[in-house]
């Protein structure tokens, strides 16, 4: 028998059992060969080497021509070029199919021309009656297949990436808004395009109750601010919460906010946040958020409050009374103001004869008699060490009564304080601005403290003169307090520049400045520098002595002439509070 009728034979008895194979198989390998598959048949017989047999586009996917190659050779032209990590997947594959059932598997085949493609095998087996397998299946290219699915896998695993940092992301900002629902009684998140909204958190079980059947935030919100505001801030609270002029409230900012009273929260906070904008910066979405501020308004109303009183009377400061000139200055003066200027007699000497704690309670004392005349009637400033301001709000008729106090606080009617007033009515100054009628007070006050001085026989010029005639003596006068190192001119020669000396700011700075400088002769630098020293100043007075004076040459106009500084304890000079006079002369040859 030839070859030729062998291999024919060989063939009949292979159709012959493919056609005894599953009808759907057959139609399976049918459908696909006419679809352009590639069909081949693997023939394995023990002893004998794999042939295959091959259709016409089989060979054209392999690169061949079936027509003049053995069907061992056309085998080897498939199996070598399998990519060796291929192998135990195809063989894998082919085992399942030896075994009776059909097999499919993609894997990676090296196409003489290609290069490197993806095919796609599938088939199953037969047994012959001499023990001979074989195996039947389709081949495809599917390279293009796999790319695409490659791709789409990648897009896919970006898409994962992408979300599970987005889900992270989601998860920070969950746990922000967790923490910030912590600080805020209520977060809610507004669309300014369709107007829907969101609760993110609410403590304010009201607010929820009015929101919760509504999905038109406008609607929704309309009438919170009537339910949660006291009815002098709803006009304010109404004007806050219009949606409709939000995003041109919120154009070049982040957040505005504003503040609000109501009765059963208290203060409290309200916040509207830019949570994102469009291209061309008007606002998509929005957060409103609401905290309680009660205990820090209550704390700040406090720290106002203080800011606003003087520490040793109680009375308003001077920060209070700039306030209410203002106030004044930009809203008009009340047709009932009466302006008192008060003046304190005599502090002064109280304060250098017996001290600054007489002082103080001279001031004390006469705010009580100030706060008995007038107290009821409006609020009273101290603007100065002895300088006060009454305003009050008093019709024609009560301030005549209150002439009486008056005069009497004018006329020293109490033995312990003596005060000096003037009073200007706006009914008699109609067309002056606060700062004159202020003014005329003051000049009146100044008029009744003369009258006091007269009557009670003390020359004011007098003591001026003396004053005049002691600074004539010394080249410098200060008063020194060496507690807090600090200074008080009184006077000053002219061969010190004053605004130098001001900027020194200390008294032991002037002095070290002093020591260092030509101005006092190089052989009593070190000694006055050891002399002026407070520890050596603070020793010398505790001994109980008066009096400190040190001669040393000072220069004038380029001469070195001799010079005393004196040193005398102030009235109020004690142990805690270490004050001086300082004296300085030049000693006359």
């Amino acid at each position: 028998m030839t070859e030729v009728s062998k291999r024919n034979k060989e063939l009949r008895e292979i159709i012959d059992k493919i056609i005894s194979l599953n009808d759907n198989l057959s139609e399976h390998i049918e459908i696909i060969s006419n679809a352009g598959y590639g069909i081949w048949h693997i023939i394995l017989k023990d002893g004998e080497k794999p042939r295959m047999q091959v259709n016409e586009k089989m060979s054209e996917l392999l690169d061949i021509d079936s027509t003049v190659m053995t069907e061992e050779e056309i085998y080897n032209s498939w199996y070598d070029y399998i990519l060796p990590e291929a192998i135990p997947s195809v063989q894998l594959s082919v085992q399942e199919m030896m075994d009776g059932k059909f097999s499919e598997n993609t894997y990676k085949w090296k196409h003489p021309s290609k290069g490197v493609i993806y095919v796609r095998c599938g088939g199953t087996s037969m047994k012959l009656s001499d023990d001979t397998t074989v195996i039947r299946g389709y081949h495809t290219d599917v390279t293009e297949i796999v790319h695409k699915e490659q791709e789409q896998k990648e897009i896919l695993r970006e898409a994962k990436c992408l979300a599970d940092a987005r889900n992270v992301e989601l998860t920070k900002q969950l746990k922000i808004i967790n923490t910030i629902a912590k600080v805020f009684n209520c977060i809610y998140f507004f669309s300014l395009k369709d107007y829907s909204f969101m609760e993110l958190g609410s403590e304010m079980e009201l607010v929820s109750n009015l929101v919760s059947n509504k999905t038109d935030a406008r609607e929704a919100f309309k009438g919170v601010y009537k339910v949660i505001l006291s009815p002098e801030m709803r006009a304010e609270g109404e004007e806050f919460m219009n949606l409709e002029t939000l995003n041109e409230r919120l154009q070049g900012k982040e957040w505005i906010s504003r503040q609000f009273y109501g009765p059963i929260n208290g203060w409290f906070e309200g916040l509207f946040i830019v949570a994102d904008r469009d291209e061309d910066g008007n606002c998509n979405h929005v957060i409103w958020a609401t905290r309680d501020i009660n205990e820090s308004k209550m704390r700040e109303e406090s720290l106002i409050h203080k800011s606003n009183i003087d520490e040793l009377t109680h009375m308003y400061n001077r920060w209070a009374y700039e306030e209410m000139i203002g106030i004044y200055e930009s809203n008009g003066i009340p047709d009932d103001l009466v302006y008192i200027s008060i003046d304190v007699n005599g502090l002064k000497v109280v304060n250098d004869t017996m001290g600054h704690e007489a002082g103080d309670k001279l001031i004390r004392t006469a705010c009580q008699y100030m706060t008995r005349a007038f107290g009821r009637h409006g609020k009273i400033f101290r603007t100065g060490g002895d300088e006060f301001i009454a305003m009050l709000n008093v019709s024609a008729k009560t301030l005549e009564h209150l002439k009486k106090d008056i005069d009497k606080l004018n006329n020293n009617w109490y033995e312990e304080v003596a005060v000096s007033c003037g009073y200007v009515a706006r009914w008699e100054a109609k067309e002056l601005s606060i700062q004159e009628i202020a003014s005329i007070a003051d000049q009146r006050m100044y008029k009744a403290k003369e009258a006091y001085y007269k009557n009670k026989g003390i020359d004011r010029k007098g003591q001026k003169e003396a004053h005049a005639a002691l600074e004539l003596l010394y080249s410098k006068i200060l008063k020194i307090n060496i507690t807090d190192d600090t200074y008080q001119i009184l006077d000053i020669g002219k061969e010190e520049n004053i605004e130098e000396v001001r900027n020194i700011g200390s008294i032991s700075g002037w002095l070290k400045q002093f020591a260092n400088s030509d101005r006092i002769h190089p052989d009593y630098s070190q000694e006055f520098m050891e002399k002026t020293d407070f520890g050596y100043l603070k020793n010398y007075f505790r001994e109980g002595k008066k009096r400190f004076g040190f001669i040393y040459k000072k220069n004038y106009d380029g001469v070195y002439k001799d010079t005393i500084m004196e040193i005398i304890p102030a009235k109020d000079y004690s142990e805690e509070l270490q004050t001086f006079f300082l004296y300085v002369k030049r000693i006359e040859e």
